[in-house]
């Protein structure tokens, strides 16, 4: 089959969770299949314009990859706005770009594609365009001659509304909290709500129009259900290269900032993209109301934060002493001795989760990770 992806950011280098899906999606379709890769530059913060191109070249290896420039990060001032004036939630609206639709257009006018598959939400809006006419220059030859469409698949890497909904929850039980109320708290919960409504509704229309869904866990397809009975939804779990993170390897490390790597097996490690909201929930609330639970009965108890694009909220919990933020590193196998969440499991170790961000993961409740909202019933575990 010949198949086009649409990416939301460069999958490669494989840094963060959505590129680590798409990165590896991509090799599996390649494999069997002719894939044509549509996806936005590297970030110029992490890659120069003029080297983005050479960045994906190992791609190109097994796919055609089309390259359209990255757009900047919409300003807090146009969200406020559309949050108001338009019915489309956050997600539908920041990868908009013009140039984007161009190449788009351009590739169903010249060539045939059996599947239009579009990974995540925010790119959903363009997989809708690939049907009949819908993009300038015409159908493309195979559509002009009459034959099917491409089936358009949605990849969701969450039930986002799900998201939405505990995101909103969070913000209005930290306005309760009298020690946390400023401006920025009373402004998140308003928001969280008006983008849990927008988004559902979006969802909800999303799943009515495409041909086919996937989802990365059965609680995701349930959720997803719930909004769209009719949906056609199937599971292709999130995994992990066992290959790369095989017990017992003897990896050398290096961060992108020179930091040592912790030296003690007992030390209690998050891994994951520091900038993704159920992420920085889940280690804030573990380091407030975790960690000193656990520090009662073992005061050596160490939190080692690692990943890429940590929040102010996120390096504001290092002191050096009980909570270590390392941000991004080349090589995160050598913190695997330490609990992780999910890439622990291919190391033969447990994790501790906080229930939203473990909504997508496909372990076993008790016999891989604990997912309890409770502080006290993490820490015993």
């Amino acid at each position: 089959m010949r198949i086009l992806l649409l990416s939301p950011y460069a999958p490669y280098p494989p840094r963060s969770g959505g590129a680590l899906r798409i990165y590896h999606l991509l090799k599996g379709l390649a494999s069997n299949h002719e894939v044509w890769l549509l996806t936005f530059a590297p970030a110029p913060t992490e890659v120069p314009p003029e080297a983005a191109a050479r960045v994906l070249e190992p791609l190109r290896s097994w796919c055609h990859v089309e390259l359209v420039p990255g757009l900047p990060p919409r300003s807090l001032a146009r969200r406020a706005w559309s949050t108001v004036a338009s019915p489309l939630p956050d997600m539908a609206l920041r990868n908009r770009s013009p140039a984007y639709c161009r190449a788009l257009h351009e590739l169903l006018a010249t060539r045939t594609f059996d599947v239009v598959q579009a990974e995540s939400i925010e790119m959903a809006g363009y997989a809708l365009e690939a049907t009949v006419g819908s993009h300038r220059g015409g159908a493309s030859p195979a559509l002009a001659a009459g034959a099917r469409p491409p089936l358009r698949l949605l990849d969701e890497f969450n039930a986002e509304y799900v998201l939405q909904r505990r995101a909103a929850l969070t913000d209005l039980s930290t306005i309760l909290r009298v020690k946390a109320r400023n401006l920025k708290t009373f402004t998140a919960a308003p928001y969280s709500l008006v983008q849990w409504y927008k988004l559902a509704v979006y969802e909800r229309l999303l799943l009515r129009r495409v041909d086919r869904v996937v989802a990365v866990s059965e609680e995701d397809r349930a959720a997803l259900l719930r909004l769209c009975p009719q949906a056609h939804v199937h599971i292709v779990p999130n995994g992990v290269d066992t290959e790369y993170f095989a017990p017992g390897d003897d990896v050398g490390w290096s961060s992108s900032e020179g930091q040592p790597a912790p030296s003690g097996d007992g030390d209690i490690v998050f891994t994951g993209s520091l900038d993704f909201r159920p992420n920085i929930d889940a280690v804030t609330w573990f380091a407030y109301e975790v960690l000193p639970l656990v520090r009662r009965v073992w005061p050596g108890g160490r939190l080692v934060v690692v990943g890429r694009n940590p929040t102010p909220a996120v390096r504001l919990l290092h002191n050096g002493v009980s909570i270590e933020v390392v941000g991004e590193v080349a090589d995160v196998r050598p913190f695997m001795p330490a609990r992780v969440v999910c890439r622990a499991y291919a190391h033969g170790r447990r994790g501790a989760a906080q229930t939203a961000g473990s909504a997508g993961d496909a372990g076993s409740r008790g016999q891989h990770y604990d997912g309890g909202r409770r502080g006290a019933g993490v820490a015993r575990w």
